[in-house]
């Protein structure tokens, strides 16, 4: 969350990880996946970094409950470099009616490639870091469950 990251720093590296997951959609339906208790991410973070840790991949993708924000806060509270994730998660996370399921891969493409490069917006405006910088997903998320990757997944 804190833009580009000197390679040497960063430390062993968590490569999948749900540190903030919100949203009316996942408390309605999802409640136990919430993930909103900053104080003790701060506490985790701070263990993980003591251990060795230097960095992690938040793999919460675009609308599926995502908080960049919040990672944003946790990045700078615990030095812990944190990569935001863009992509689909599976349908079932997504209301129905969500944009995502309906877009084809030129709409997909579009948006992940725009979090990339210009920035993310979970729904609220761009998010920025605390020197006012876009923050940039940093990987492409595509979650499968099944053997074969489903029509919407391809």
């Amino acid at each position: 969350m804190t833009g580009d990251a000197d390679p040497a720093r960063l430390g062993a590296c968590d490569a999948h990880e749900h540190l903030a997951i919100a949203g009316a959609f996942v408390e309605a339906r999802w409640p136990d996946y919430l993930l909103d208790e900053p104080a003790r991410l701060v506490g985790d973070l701070r263990d993980f970094r003591t251990a060795g840790g230097g960095w992690l991949v938040d793999a919460m993708p675009t609308g599926a409950g995502r908080s960049v924000r919040r990672l944003v806060e946790l990045s700078a509270e615990t030095g812990v470099s944190i990569v935001a994730a863009t992509g689909v998660h599976l349908p079932i996370y997504y209301p129905d009616e969500h944009p995502l399921l309906r877009m084809g891969a030129a709409g997909l493409t579009e948006v992940f490639v725009r979090e990339i490069e210009a920035g993310v917006d979970d729904g609220d405006g761009l998010v920025c870091d605390r020197r006012g910088r876009p923050v940039r997903a940093g990987v492409i998320k595509v979650a499968g469950d099944r053997p074969k990757l489903s029509a919407f997944q391809r």
